[in-house]
This record gives C-alpha cells, structure tokens and sequence, in this order.
C-alpha cells in the first residue's frame, strides 16, 4: 500500500493498495483495516483518507467475493497449527476456527487436500475412504500413510454464495 499524494492544506491522503497480483475479470473489492481492523472497502484500488480523524496504520487486501451488506466480521480461518507431524499407521487431528460477516450463514463446511484449486471434501476423496472424519471444525485421519503427507485446507460456503477456503492451509508431515 502507498500514500499516492499528500496535500496538508486539504487535510487528506489518498493510499492505494498494489498487488503483486493479475487481477482477471469480475468485480474486486478492496478492504482497507486500520490498526488491523475492519475499516472500510471499496471497488477503487484506491481511498481517500483524513490525516487528522482517520490517523493510524492502514493495510489492504482484496478478495472477489461477493460482498457482504455487513462487513464488520471479515472472511478468515484460522489454523490452530500450521505444521503438523505424525507417524504412519497413527491418528492426527488438524483444528481451525473460521469468521464471516453476520449476515451471511454456513451451509456446509468441509476440508479439502493438494493444491488450492482443487477443492474436493475429503471425505469423497477415494485414498481417504473409510479413514475421514470431521468433528465440528477438527478434521480426523486415521490410520495414516505416507501419501497423506501435503497441505489441508478448511473451506466453509455460506447461504449467499460466499465461498471461503483457509489458505496456506495446514502442512501434514507423515513419517
């Protein structure tokens, strides 16, 4: 995030979130948090800030989601371990906990493995049957193999088509 242009007569800044990422086609929306919380969001990579009321540390992110009517709660996941390791043949527990906006209630909640694009609930996933299970927001494996070793993801869809998946996810280390 940069301040573009500062005029002290004016009172104001104007900060713009950069991304080191290509953004494609769709609607974007930028969330701006001040002293890491909610602030505002806007559709401009761009907003106008006052130097006196609105002083303090500012950060943006954005997301293509469709955007919530309340947005004081954001989008997160939590993982309570980042790296988890275990022995073959053993039975781990990975856990999170998640957010989203009041508005906006969870349909179906599920954890998914491998790469981020490929979002599938474990639990219809053929090397996991029979081993899988969900306990609230604590996924279950049992009798561990090496070829479960990779990253988790928790991911929650809500009734308003807002889609979140936790991302980096949990690296499971299987030995």
């Amino acid at each position: 995030m940069n301040p573009v242009s500062t005029d002290p007569t004016d009172g104001r800044v104007e900060l713009t979130c950069d991304t080191s990422c290509t953004l494609i086609s769709g609607v974007w929306y930028y969330y701006w948090m001040k002293n890491g919380q909610y602030f505002r969001h806007t559709e401009s990579p761009n907003t106008v800030v006052s130097i006196s009321r609105d002083a303090g540390s500012f950060s943006c992110s954005h997301k293509d989601l469709k955007l919530p009517s309340s947005s004081s709660v954001c989008w997160d996941v939590t993982y309570t371990s980042r790296r988890v390791c275990a022995l073959v043949g053993s039975t781990v527990d990975i856990s999170c906990t998640y957010s989203h906006p009041s508005d906006h209630t969870v349909n179906k909640t599920f954890w998914h493995y491998g790469p981020s694009w490929e979002i599938k609930d474990l639990r219809e996933e053929h090397q996991f049957a029979g081993r899988v299970e969900y306990v609230g927001n604590k996924l279950r494996i049992k009798e561990l193999k090496i070829s479960d070793s990779g990253e988790y993801r928790f991911r929650f869809i809500t009734d308003l088509n807002g889609k979140y998946s936790g991302s980096p996810g949990v690296i499971l280390t299987v030995t």
